[in-house]
């Protein structure tokens, strides 16, 4: 009998993944795998759909904080607004290593966040912008009911 996977499994196939450990090629360190699910109701939806390319990729690195990264909560315990899984942290410093972006095109990034959330798949909850730390962010469900 086959061995189920579950969403804990990081390690993914040989065609997918370095393995359990690799090595950050941004920092050089040795970094954890970690995963991103997108299902195929949302690719397929309108609403996704519309999103030119380089805002699908962001938001698939938007998803890629859900597994194995720092969250908020663990942050700010004591903050009610800060609590969740659905909480994520990003700014212009992290989504910079996954290379879809030049340096100086960071306007281009915020122009693309703000289409993530008019497009309702995430909302902003903090903005960092203006204190150079990372933003907070909450995945929506808004995309399921919107119209393009």
């Amino acid at each position: 009998m086959a061995k189920s996977r579950s969403h804990n499994d990081s390690n993914g196939e040989a065609f997918e993944s370095m393995g359990t450990i690799f090595i950050n090629p941004y920092t050089e360190e040795k970094q954890k795998e970690s995963f991103t699910k997108i299902y195929e109701s949302m690719l397929l939806n309108p609403v996704f759909q519309s999103l030119n390319l380089r805002q699908r990729f962001l938001y698939v690195i938007c998803k890629a904080q859900y597994y194995g990264k720092r969250k908020p909560e663990r942050d700010f315990k004591d903050i009610e607004e800060y609590q969740g899984k659905d909480l994520f942290y990003l700014n212009w410093g992290t989504v910079q290593r996954y290379g879809i972006y030049k340096p100086t095109m960071h306007s281009g990034f915020y122009k693309d966040m703000k289409a993530l959330i008019d497009a309702g798949l995430i909302e902003r909850v903090t903005s960092g912008k203006n204190q150079r730390t990372k933003s907070v962010y909450r995945y929506s469900s808004k995309w399921r009911t919107l119209e393009v």
